[in-house]
């Protein structure tokens, strides 16, 4: 069985409104409940509809979506502190939830109280709880406070032990929704080291979260929900490629659809700069066989090819590249002067190319901004701003996760044993004492 399986789920919420009705209308509603016994008007909602995929053991799993499109019920109902309305999910092992931090904190209770009781909510031993209280204590922070009522904590210190409990008791399973952020910068990264580390001993980590970065990078696969339907479930990097996607389409839409008039000339001016003395006609993403591509192999050999049009002769201009990844990463970027590479006197149409011999990335869609400097470096004659893109793909299924191949070499050399070193002077003494004899 995998860790968690969710089959055909649904879920429905009954909405009540509630509003303040005239005189008349309270009177009105008076008699509907007598005459036919029902209160305020209601609707249902379906949060979830139709849901199916599995969690395998050992993955780390991100859950993305707009506001309101029910990731949040998704990882309530994994962590069965709700039912859904149809389906079923199951859940293999044991569960730790950063739901709602600090749920079960009782405001009258010290720290220490706490949690014990939190932990109880969780199914734990006292005995248990006990043998990793100061480690507990220890990750949040705030040993002298440990015994002072939690009403009194600020904010943050009521999160990091909510945290520090739920995250060291050994959860075979451990979901998350949206508190990857908590406390300071210096909490946060013991956060995620602590969850690379439980990542690392095979726990199954499910989150709910906003930044894309981090699904991008932390999580093995993803699932996109919009309005309660599945839209997609895969590799997280092609997910969240494709949710940005959307997104980026749905906001050109509206704007379009509010503002034609200003479409043509704000989609320039958002990535385009520069007095255009040259200006960058095309740029063409080429293979080793000078073959136009969008799309390309990790390890392959590609070429940018940057199509220029100089309307005046134009001495020593430095050209410029970018790349980012999808999600606003920028990952490199150089120019030609960097490159110790003189482009000379340009003069009408040509081209400048870059050429990459070996393609690090992996897959995902990458982002390209193609630039023309004067001879400083400084001014920007023509500046397009990620407005290209080219896509990777993996040449092995099984190719490490993240943004870049690590094309490196393992070696091992073991240390010399006890018993061969031993056996070495023994044979070294025999020779030395023979050669007297």
């Amino acid at each position: 069985m995998n860790a968690v399986e969710v089959v055909d789920v649904s879920k429905r919420f009954t909405l009540r409104r509630e509003n303040r009705p005239a005189l008349q209308d309270t009177a009105l509603d008076f008699l509907h409940r007598r005459s036919f016994g029902r209160s305020s008007p209601s609707e249902d909602f379906w949060a979830l509809r139709d849901m199916s995929f599995d969690v395998p053991h050992g993955e780390t799993f991100g859950i993305i979506g707009a506001n309101g499109s029910g990731k949040s019920t998704l990882l309530k109902l994994m962590a069965r502190t709700m039912r859904p309305t149809h389906g079923s999910v199951r859940v293999d092992g044991r569960v730790a939830g950063l739901l709602e931090l600090g749920a079960g904190f009782h405001p009258d209770l010290t720290g220490r109280e706490n949690v014990f009781l939190n932990g109880s909510f969780l199914g734990l031993s006292q005995a248990f709880l006990e043998s990793r209280f100061d480690q507990i204590v220890d990750f949040a922070g705030i040993e002298q406070f440990i015994d002072v009522p939690v009403k009194h904590y600020s904010s943050g210190m009521y999160v990091r032990l909510a945290f520090a409990v739920a995250i060291n008791v050994d959860a075979e399973i451990l979901l998350i929704d949206e508190v990857l952020a908590v406390g300071d910068e210096t909490f946060q990264r013991k956060c995620m080291d602590r969850l690379v580390s439980l990542q690392q001993a095979g726990c199954t980590i499910v989150f709910v979260t906003h930044g894309l970065n981090a699904v991008a990078t932390f999580c093995t696969r993803a699932a996109w929900i919009d309005h309660g339907v599945l839209q997609q479930v895969g590799p997280a990097t092609g997910v969240v490629n494709d949710y940005i996607s959307k997104v980026n389409r749905d906001q050109q839409a509206a704007e379009a659809a509010s503002h034609p008039e200003r479409v043509a000339a704000a989609a320039e001016a958002g990535w385009r700069s520069g007095n255009r003395d040259v200006e960058i006609v095309d740029v063409q993403f080429l293979d080793s066989m000078g073959r136009r591509r969008s799309t390309f192999v990790t390890g392959e050999s590609l070429t940018a090819r940057i199509v220029y049009d100089a309307h005046g002769a134009v001495s020593q201009p430095v050209v410029g590249i970018a790349l980012h990844a999808s999600t606003g990463l920028h990952i490199s970027g150089t120019n030609s002067r960097l490159g110790h590479f003189a482009v000379g006197e340009v003069h009408g149409r040509g081209h400048v190319d870059f050429v990459i011999d070996f393609v690090p990335f992996l897959q995902g869609t990458y982002l390209f901004t193609a630039a023309f400097f004067d001879h400083t470096g400084h001014e920007a004659l023509d500046f397009h701003d990620r407005h290209y893109s080219f896509k990777v793909v993996p040449r092995d299924p099984d190719e490490q996760h993240g943004l870049l191949l690590l094309d490196g070499r393992w070696h091992h050399q073991a240390a010399a044993t006890r018993q061969a070193v031993s056996a070495d002077v023994a044979t070294n003494l025999a020779s030395m004492f023979g050669a007297r004899t």
